[in-house]
């Protein structure tokens, strides 16, 4: 995977500071709903919150705590990467 760019900063508390990134989370070929599903809850249960959810793919953005990304790449059915601006010609 790339290397991350810290998208947002945000404010907890006068005294901490978390860092958080926005990522593209997408199953891979041949993954079930079921398996969407599994990783959309891992994502919100280790403190990420999901901004915009896919139909024509099977995928979803989320706005993750930077310290814990590696803990959605541990996922064999899913492709974790920074949320980025796509374009047509």
């Amino acid at each position: 995977m790339p290397a991350l760019n810290v998208s947002l900063i945000k404010w907890t508390s006068c005294r901490h500071l978390q860092l958080t990134v926005i990522l593209q989370v997408t199953l891979k070929s041949g993954a079930s709903p079921e398996e969407l599903e599994n990783a959309k809850k891992s994502a919100i249960d280790q403190g990420g919150k999901i901004t915009n959810e896919f139909t024509l793919i099977k995928a979803f953005t989320v706005e993750f705590p930077a310290d814990k990304v590696h803990t959605l790449e541990t996922n064999d059915h899913v492709t974790v990467e920074p949320d980025s601006v796509v374009t047509t010609q």
